[in-house]
């Protein structure tokens, strides 16, 4: 992760913040090339893999972050973009970036779901907003990436599926809608949140 002093952002000290203890919601809002999507990815990795492997230590170690609150051993993870195109172009190459010798991908080339399966049998799952919160029903993950500013009955499904797990979700994103759901939910009144969300962090600008 690259780290600049404050009043500059950094990725490291956003990334110490979405894996902070009984945090169960992360987001963070960024302009386009600004880093925010390649934190999704290596951090769902991370989850993927668990906080015991070697390469996630290292990971920590070299970003000085409490990688603790990840899950201890592989679990099964999802991502989820915009639409399968977005998926295809986008949220698969940012992954591909991070993922171990070994993985292995499902469907990768096309515009539907698909899966990469990691060296001991976990799979990371990558679905898209298009698809509707049905596609969501009936499954369960322990870490969920939301990559840009999804619909809210597909938040709330996709989350539904992180109770088996106590799992967390991260959402990151660019504000082109505005003041929208996030907004209200996350950021004006996160007192007013669903039941079992918690959020942490600051708003410096939101336009």
């Amino acid at each position: 992760c690259w780290d600049h002093p404050l009043p500059r952002t950094s990725q490291r000290r956003v990334l110490a913040a979405i894996l902070a203890p009984r945090l169960t919601v992360g987001v963070v809002v960024g302009w386009n090339r600004s880093g925010k999507s390649e934190l999704g990815a290596m951090s769902t990795v991370a989850a993927a893999l668990g906080r015991d492997h070697v390469d996630v230590q290292c990971w920590a170690a070299l970003n000085g972050i409490d990688a603790s609150t990840l899950p201890a051993a592989p679990c099964r993870v999802c991502a989820v973009a915009l639409t399968g195109p977005d998926s295809l172009a986008v949220l698969r190459p940012k992954l591909d970036r991070f993922l171990p010798r070994g993985a292995t991908w499902h469907g990768r080339d096309g515009a539907g779901e698909a899966w990469v399966t990691l060296p001991g049998g976990t799979e990371i799952w990558c679905k898209s907003n298009d698809q509707g919160a049905r596609r969501f029903q009936g499954d369960a993950w322990a870490w969920l990436w939301v990559d840009e500013e999804c619909d809210e009955p597909v938040w709330n499904e996709a989350r539904m599926r992180l109770a088996d797990r106590q799992g967390r979700a991260v959402l990151t994103m660019t504000p082109l809608r505005g003041r929208s759901w996030i907004w209200r939910r996350y950021v004006d009144a996160p007192e007013a949140a669903s039941s079992g969300e918690r959020i942490e962090g600051s708003v410096r600008e939101w336009q």
